[in-house]
């Protein structure tokens, strides 16, 4: 178990998926320059793997997924599914919400419990 100083525990992990973002926003890239784009994506199943020995030793009770911009990773269905097997209790993603139209119906169907639009 996490517990800090103040004797907090800690079950809510925050996971960015990776720096790359479709807009120039201040929570992006502070400076106005756009984010480059690597190429770059940590696979699925290492960041299940890694997830799933932090919710072994904590007991998650969430999950919210970052970026940059989440819906830019590829794997981003496979991953939330991956995540509900895992049992955690809510699964939650924070999104500038440009590619929503193309994709609620998938991440809801997928297990997503919530959407936090940020702008």
């Amino acid at each position: 178990m996490i517990i800090d100083k103040k004797n907090r525990q800690f079950k809510k992990l925050r996971v960015s998926l990776l720096q790359n973002c479709n807009f120039s926003c201040a929570y992006c890239s502070p400076s106005g320059s756009k984010l480059v784009n690597t190429g770059k994506q940590t696979p699925v199943n290492e960041i299940l793997e890694n997830i799933s020995r932090i919710h072994d030793i904590v007991g998650l009770e969430s999950i919210r997924l970052t970026g940059g911009e989440p819906s830019l990773y590829k794997n981003l269905i496979e991953l939330i599914l991956g995540l509900k097997k895992l049992n955690i209790p809510r699964i939650a993603l924070t999104t500038n919400g440009s590619r929503l139209k193309k994709s609620a119906t998938s991440l809801k169907n997928s297990g997503l419990d919530s959407i936090n639009v940020s702008l």
